[in-house]
């Protein structure tokens, strides 16, 4: 069976910010030898953390640490229909408390070799660990594609972004869907990850058409269909009653003018801030008035209407669809010049900060 690697945005749920190389995970895993403190990275922490400000809603499938996947109820259910023993799945808990999340960590069972590090590249002298295994410059080889009996794996090698020690840069482990499952997602609607750009498995074969199309007619009715949430009225109060905290001004139709976008209740009490608002001090994301908001940033489109209306020192910023009456949010990332989907609405994402 045809499978491929599948990525998403840099963003994690459970990976903490990104110093210079320096990913740190917010669940700990035990050192399974103590004399390179290389951890035992089967081992599965419970509580599962996921770190509040992160937690993506507008999504439903994610990639979590280590190679394992963070998903919604209904894609556990399909996993759990159709693949059944190919994933086992865990609560998860906003970091350093015991309330659940809406996420399942579904942990891949089966393993497989997608790559292997070269001979030459220093080893623990307790345990063999090498001590660096950068995939671009000190793997043998590095499979995107692979045949394989199951439609969920994750590889049992593991890689680091730092090439003189895994200590600077935490490790990842890489993660395979089917093509055919892959492209069911699709069909299915489930955003939050993608095959790998360089995939070759592009067109679908003959066969993987066909299961696709079966398992839509065999799917229970619930596992159809995603559960939308729209903002509701005492959500909207919520978000006025946050603004007036703020130095506000009451400005009107300077949206539409600026824009040429009809606006709506809550972009008018968005627009009234009049300072910038500092959202979340250790990444820098910052809330500015109007006339710093920008459209279609990085792209060229009379289709989309993306609005950033935050952001922070490093060139990344937060958009609202400003077509959608929810307006969910984006996060565009400068360094590869794309938007991914994070939430659902508007009002998701400023609770993250705003909420305790």
């Amino acid at each position: 069976m045809r499978a491929s690697m599948v990525c998403c945005s840099d963003e994690s749920m459970d990976i903490k910010s990104t110093v210079f190389l320096s990913d740190t995970p917010v669940n700990h895993y035990p050192a399974k030898c103590n004399t390179c403190s290389f951890p035992d990275i089967d081992n599965i922490p419970y509580p599962y953390y996921l770190i509040k400000k992160k937690i993506f809603s507008g999504i439903e499938i994610h990639l979590a640490d280590l190679g394992n996947l963070l998903v919604s109820s209904r894609v556990k259910g399909i996993i759990e229909q159709l693949f059944p023993g190919q994933c086992l799945f865990h609560s998860t808990f906003i970091e350093g408390t015991l309330i659940h999340t809406d996420w399942w960590l579904a942990v891949i069972k089966i393993k497989i070799v997608s790559g292997e590090v070269k001979d030459e590249i220093p080893r623990c002298h307790c345990c063999g660990t090498s001590l660096y295994a950068h995939p671009g410059t000190q793997y043998k080889y590095w499979y995107f594609d692979v045949d394989i009996e199951y439609d969920i794996v994750k590889s049992e090698n593991w890689h680091s972004m730092s090439t003189k020690n895994w200590l600077d840069s935490w490790i990842s482990r890489d993660t395979f869907l089917s093509v055919r499952f892959i492209e069911l997602l699709k069909r299915l609607k489930v955003k939050g990850i993608d095959q790998y750009f360089y995939s070759k498995n592009i067109k679908l074969l003959d066969e993987e058409k066909k299961w696709v199309n079966n398992v839509l007619l065999s799917l229970n009715e619930d596992l159809i269909t995603p559960k939308v949430k729209h903002i509701a009225r005492e959500e909207i109060e919520w978000l006025k009653e946050i603004i007036t905290q703020f130095n506000s001004i009451e400005i009107k139709g300077e949206f539409t003018s600026k824009f040429k976008i009809k606006s709506n209740e809550i972009i008018d009490t968005l627009s009234c801030i009049s300072k910038n608002i500092l959202l979340d001090n250790e990444k820098e994301i910052e809330l500015v008035p109007l006339k710093d908001w920008a459209l279609n940033i990085g792209i060229n489109s009379t289709q989309l209407k993306f609005i950033s209306f935050c952001f922070d020192p490093y060139g990344n910023s937060w958009a609202f669809d400003a077509t959608d009456s929810d307006l969910s949010i984006y996060i565009y990332n400068h360094e590869y010049n794309d938007y991914e989907l994070i939430h659902s609405t508007i009002i998701e994402f400023l609770k993250t900060f705003w909420l305790k």
